[in-house]
């Protein structure tokens, strides 16, 4: 019997090692405080990632070709620290909304290359990175637009662009963070491919507030006395007007259509007044309801 076996001899013999691998723990730093819910982080990336085909759109003419927008993350940030290791040149779109300041930040070569195709022109292959001329910065301010239009209506919130900028020094003096501010973000990452190279966009938004959920409203308490008071419950599911010739002549066996499909719900009334919805069902070999939805009875 041979005794030179290798590792992959042996695994092809007895499989691959069964031991589980080490779960993946993300670490969270309680110094940047999360206000959303993970499933309203969800929804919010969810909803963006809809609305990204028709930002295509509209993107493609200012870069003259096809472009493939795709989300690449989705979460909270704190502005604290946000910038601190930014070096010259940045790329960065501030925009406003009721006073407090997000920015979209990606990558000045990016930029500059989109800025050139979005004049019609062809990037030269000894390109250079270099800040973007007023007229280039007045381009991009104008082709992020598409953004922060789709965004806003999207989610509700009015963006007001401010500046461009390309020096830490120049964002620094109009960055505000100042107290009373609200420093929480909504970060959104999209990646771009088009005709200018790759690049990812980064979003920062302020004003995206937690899900406020309405407490269900609480049955009112009867009085005692009205304890042994009985009503009448009832379980509709269609009528249908017939005229009196036709009622005259109705024998048994006879159809008689009620225009509702198989299956729908029923409605529950309480002494003739509507009070919810219901399923039909069986409980112990008896026909029975199932409540769908009440409405009335919780008034």
């Amino acid at each position: 019997m041979p005794e030179n076996v290798s590792n992959e001899e042996i695994e092809a013999l007895v499989g691959p090692d069964p031991s589980p691998s080490a779960a993946t723990v993300a670490v969270r730093d309680f110094r940047q405080p999360r206000r959303l819910s993970a499933s309203q982080q969800q929804s919010l990336g969810t909803a963006i990632s809809q609305a990204l085909p028709a930002m295509e759109g509209d993107l493609s003419i200012w870069l003259r070709g096809e472009c493939t927008l795709s989300m690449s993350g989705v979460g909270e940030a704190t502005a604290v620290g946000l910038f601190d290791e930014f070096t010259d040149p940045i790329s960065i779109l501030t925009f406003e909304v009721d006073g407090a300041q997000g920015w979209i930040v990606w990558d000045t070569d990016s930029a500059l290359r989109a800025s050139i195709i979005a004049l019609g022109s062809e990037i030269p292959d000894d390109l250079e990175e270099r800040p973007l001329s007023p007229m280039e910065q007045g381009l991009m301010t104008d082709m992020l637009g598409v953004f922060t239009d789709h965004l806003g209506e999207l989610l509700g919130l009015k963006l007001i662009t401010t500046d461009y900028t390309q020096t830490v020094r120049d964002f620094l003096t109009q960055h505000n963070a100042g107290s009373g501010v609200d420093l929480q973000r909504l970060f959104v990452h999209i990646d771009l491919e088009s005709s200018a190279g790759s690049t990812t966009l980064k979003f920062y938004l302020p004003g995206i507030l937690p899900e406020v959920h309405a407490k269900p409203a609480q049955l009112a308490q009867l009085p005692s006395h009205l304890d042994y008071v009985t009503v009448q419950l009832s379980a509709e599911l269609a009528s249908v007007d017939v005229s009196l010739p036709d009622l005259m002549q109705i024998e048994v066996g006879d159809v008689i259509p009620l225009d509702v499909p198989v299956g729908s719900s029923v409605l529950v009334r309480v002494e003739g007044d509507v009070a919810g919805t219901a399923y039909w069902g069986q409980h112990n070999g008896t026909t029975s309801i199932i409540l769908k939805e009440l409405t009335t009875l919780r008034k």
